[in-house]
């Protein structure tokens, strides 16, 4: 008598609201549909979890002002190790597992700030573990005009997140990060001897149907609503746009800053413009972006982490068969310059954005958008998945 052959289990661990985490999401779906048995550990916000995945709640700390100087002070001075199972959200981490009972055939981190947790539990457990890296974290750094702000940021948790990556990258079973230019860097900078894997964060293929732009030019940024994403350059290039043009800005942030960006399209007398609108379910970005007809991302390339970017939103942007509007970066340029779906913007500047997009006509935008649409056949994640397994060797 044959006993069928026991269901591997994956652990996958983001410090993320798991619910609006696309890449997470679709790596654990594309487990499942491998016939492994999925652990998603992270935040979660209320919900039904997807189908056929088991959720591990970790406790999502707030962070106090009162920390802010302690966890500086650890950062800087403490060993990397110490430094990071001191800071309270490491300890709800912990705190979760240590109550979780399962055992795992493989662990995935994301990023560096769970890459200790789960190095630490595959040592546990007598298994592997990968990380998957979102992000160039020894310069991630963003300017923000706010003197402390920047410099805990440039010379605190940038250089403790290295030296977390300096001790833990070596000891993954594999490593996959989301663009060339970044597997090139982390290759050289903790001297791996396997490239990191690249798996773009492309969404699953959808259909969507060609939607020609009408006499309103929507350009829609939807993401992280924060100083990295220079949204105040957006603004300002607003009014001096045609007045075909509007702008939505959609998604996550803090209160104070979208209150600054409000009052800042307020004095540039384009806040009948310009909109700021909720985020939508993870289900429904690209078919709500189809509502859209530019995809905007352009930013200030204030480090590698920017120069080299390849974010969720310009494949889900490309999936909803919008025209883009980018910063001329290297890994976007090269797509961009492949399949024509799209303009590249040397500068981030209100003149540059503003020149580009009002030498757009509707015929070009609208050629961009059956461009996109015909890109989106093969940048979709039923190819991607193929290359993140290879990396981890499943």
């Amino acid at each position: 008598m044959h006993t069928a052959p026991r269901q591997k289990h994956i652990c996958i661990i983001a410090y993320k609201p798991l619910e609006r985490a696309p890449r997470v999401l679709r790596q654990a779906d594309s487990f499942v549909r491998k016939g492994w048995q999925v652990t998603l550990a992270g935040f979660w916000s209320g919900g039904e979890p997807p189908s056929q995945i088991r959720l591990l709640t970790i406790e999502r700390i707030t962070p106090r002002r009162s920390w802010t100087i302690p966890q500086a002070l650890a950062r800087l001075f403490l060993p990397s190790g110490l430094a990071w199972t001191l800071h309270p959200q490491n300890r709800a981490a912990m705190d979760a597992f240590r109550r979780d009972d399962r055992r795992y055939d493989c662990i995935i981190a994301h990023d560096w700030t769970c890459a200790p947790l789960a190095c630490g539990l595959a040592a546990e457990q007598g298994t592997s573990f990968g990380i998957d890296v979102h992000e160039y974290a020894r310069e991630e750094f963003c300017p923000t005009g706010r003197l402390v702000r920047d410099f805990l940021g440039k010379y605190a948790h940038n250089r403790h997140a290295d030296a977390i990556q300096r001790r833990y990258f070596p000891q993954a079973s594999g490593i996959t990060t989301v663009c060339d230019g970044i597997a090139d860097l982390l290759r050289t900078d903790y001297r791996l001897a396997v490239r990191p894997g690249v798996a773009r964060s492309v969404p699953f293929y959808e259909a969507i149907p060609y939607r020609p732009c009408g006499k309103t030019i929507r350009i829609l940024y939807h993401g992280c609503v924060d100083y990295s994403r220079s949204l105040d350059v957006l603004i300002k290039a607003t009014a001096l746009l045609d007045e075909r043009f509007e702008v939505e800005i959609r998604g996550p942030g803090e209160e104070p800053y979208k209150a600054e960006l409000k009052a800042l399209a307020q004095r540039c007398g384009v806040s009948d413009r310009v909109h700021f609108t909720d985020v939508v379910p993870f289900a429904e970005i690209v078919r709500s972006a189809a509502q859209a007809d530019i995809g905007y991302e352009v930013v200030d390339g204030y480090s590698p982490q920017h120069r080299f970017m390849l974010p969720n939103k310009f494949f889900e942007n490309t999936m909803a068969g919008l025209a883009l509007c980018v910063s001329a970066f290297p890994e976007m340029k090269k797509l961009v310059d492949t399949y024509r779906h799209g303009i590249c913007v040397d500068a981030c500047t209100p003149e540059a954005i503003a020149e580009r997009l009002n030498g757009l006509d509707a015929e070009a935008i609208n050629a961009m958008k059956q461009n996109a649409l015909a890109a989106a056949q093969e940048l979709c994640w039923e190819h991607e998945a193929k290359a993140m397994f290879q990396a981890y060797g499943l």
